[in-house]
């Protein structure tokens, strides 16, 4: 009986100290039904998102990027692009700047869809598409 005990007892102890040794220490990553990759606490998940501007129907550049998730059309912008702004209205994108004497503004639309709410507002999903238009209105 003694015998059946102790190594019933070895067993659990064992089990307990390889148990605790099996963890990697590293972060883990998994996909998720966007695409994007998601992670534990050392890594921020990221969505691949691209930006193209334009004047007058005309691209100017386009650009893929990283961008964490929550960020908005108007941080993606700013971090990827020399822009100004007036409380958060897009002024001026790389040096085309836009000209209301003539009626020429910055517009933006994500995935082909006009936009309804101010950068600032707009939050990326992974694999969108947004077209910042330098047009008259």
């Amino acid at each position: 009986m003694k015998k059946k005990w102790l190594i019933a007892a070895s067993g659990l102890f064992v089990g307990a100290v390889l148990g605790a040794c099996s963890t990697d220490g590293g972060s883990q990553t998994s996909s998720t039904s966007t695409g994007a990759t998601a992670s534990t606490s050392s890594e921020v998940q990221k969505l691949l998102v691209t930006i193209e501007i334009k004047e007058d129907g005309k691209t100017i550049t386009e650009k893929k990027v990283d961008v964490p998730v929550g960020t908005s059309v108007f941080d993606a912008l700013k971090d990827n692009f020399e822009i100004k702004d007036d409380n958060g209205f897009i002024t001026a994108i790389d040096g085309k700047a836009q000209d209301e004497a003539v009626g020429k503004y910055w517009m933006y639309d994500v995935n082909g869809a006009e936009a309804t709410v101010g950068a600032k507002d707009y939050t990326l999903n992974d694999k969108d598409t947004v077209v910042f238009e330098l047009s008259s209105m």
